[in-house]
């Protein structure tokens, strides 16, 4: 079975080429363009792994990965490197990545933390009921995807 990916950004132009590099690399892709929708995709599609921007017309891209009701592993995007948003990422355990991004070191990223995933989820330390949500905190370390 594929990894679903959910894909959330309010630019339609990079939406479209990140959905023709994933789905070359054998992803089923899901995008969304705005919050909205991506919450409404994730209800649907379950995804394996979400994609998301910062900056997402009101809302925040790291309140979509807060309140969703179960953690699924999260890369944040953005154009803007800011290292409280880096910490607040990272308290969730997202990876946070500025764009521009290459393609290499994303699918890289990607495969790493499915296959994490995969490990937790197929150990037995994990029994896929809500976990409870982190609070986002300056003070948080982020993850550094380099």
């Amino acid at each position: 079975m594929r990894a679903r990916v959910l894909i959330v950004d309010d630019d339609e132009v990079y939406l479209d080429g990140m959905k023709e590099l994933l789905e070359e690399a054998g992803y089923e892709v899901f995008v969304a363009s705005s919050f909205e929708d991506g919450r409404q995709t994730l209800r649907d599609h379950s995804p394996n792994l979400l994609i998301i921007d910062v900056r997402l017309g009101a809302f925040n891209g790291l309140q979509l990965i807060s309140t969703g009701e179960m953690r699924i592993p999260a890369i944040v995007v953005t154009g803007f490197d800011d290292t409280v948003l880096r910490a607040d990422a990272g308290g969730f355990g997202a990876s946070y990545l500025v764009k521009p991004i290459k393609p290499a070191a994303l699918l890289a990223l990607i495969e790493h933390k499915l296959a994490a995933e995969h490990s937790r989820t197929h150990s037995g330390t994990r029994d896929n009921s809500i976990e409870p949500h982190a609070e986002m905190s300056s003070a948080q370390s982020g993850l550094d995807p380099d």
